[in-house]
């Protein structure tokens, strides 16, 4: 694939998980090539298919409670044609 440009959208979101239907709606009308997303606030148990259409590849780091005190926060994705 020889892309002459690549549209890049970063984001810091401050948390997904209060807003998914927004922001899929945003994902799905884009013509973003990469997404990149910090402080997703989102965990294991949430769904990419939730945020993201299944023609991407995602990309998540969520912040693994065992091993934090903290109970929000952190977690970033990146989104990939």
């Amino acid at each position: 694939l020889v892309m002459d440009n690549i549209g890049v959208y970063y984001q810091n979101a401050r948390g997904l998980r209060t807003k998914p239907d927004i922001f899929f709606e945003g994902v799905t009308t884009s013509d973003f090539n990469v997404i990149c997303i910090t402080k997703t606030w989102l965990t294991q148990a949430i769904s990419s298919n939730e945020y993201f259409t299944d023609e991407y590849c995602v990309y998540r780091c969520d912040r693994d409670s065992t091993d934090s005190r903290a109970t929000l926060g952190d977690g970033c994705s990146r989104r990939c044609i």
